[in-house]
């Protein structure tokens, strides 16, 4: 909401919208920081519903390392890779947990070793094989909705629309829709998510009026 309400002052250039204004360009930093520290907590949250516990803090130090430049080339994966990790990091400790290994270290494996293990693979995994391929991927989908003009653009609403319609009964679904649009709005283009929330809005809306919810 920060974030939006600065913008909505903003003059569109074409770098992108542009707040001059210096009390709503206090207002879009918070909005910034939320969606800074909202990519990593996604992340160790998703991790922590695969694994529990032992999962949270690798996959908010892992998805804190995919939206952040890594590598010689700089390559920063954002929302999805986050995501990705955060994934990977749950699957990984939730494996950890079936290990027989002796009393003793069974009641340091959920505190330490699940950790800390986990950290570091997911973590090397990402620098070394997912990153390059990743960051390439988010440039050419980045590059490619950017570059939109006119009625590629309602096309764009319009698809993002249909796919919300599509998965009024599939919560899920609708997760990733929303996800995919943030994502977009992580990385400065904020109208997927304009006409996502329109689209959404109606569908609620629609479902209401018959007494069905989303």
């Amino acid at each position: 909401m920060f974030l939006a309400a600065a913008l909505a002052t903003g003059e569109a250039t074409d770098a992108g919208m542009v707040v001059t204004n210096p009390f709503f360009q206090n207002l879009l930093k918070i909005g910034e920081v939320g969606f800074a520290m909202m990519i990593p907590i996604l992340s160790g949250y998703i991790a922590y519903s695969l694994a529990g516990k032992p999962g949270l803090i690798p996959g908010m130090i892992t998805g804190f390392i995919a939206n952040n430049p890594v590598g010689a080339n700089n390559v920063s994966t954002g929302f999805l890779g986050a995501m990705l990790v955060g994934i990977l990091a749950g699957y990984f400790a939730r494996w950890m947990k079936t290990w027989n290994v002796n009393n003793t270290i069974r009641t340091i494996m959920p505190i330490l070793i699940i950790p800390m293990l986990t950290t570091f693979v997911v973590s090397m995994a990402y620098m070394y094989v997912l990153a390059a391929p990743l960051g390439s991927l988010m440039a050419w989908l980045m590059n490619l909705l950017s570059s939109l003009e006119g009625s590629q653009v309602v096309i764009l609403g319009v698809i993002i629309g249909a796919m919300t319609k599509q998965s009024i009964w599939e919560a899920l679904s609708t997760k990733q829709r929303s996800a995919f649009t943030l994502a977009l709005m992580a990385e400065g283009i904020y109208g997927p998510n304009g006409a996502f929330r329109i689209a959404r809005y109606h569908s609620t809306t629609w479902c209401r009026t018959f007494n069905i919810y989303i």
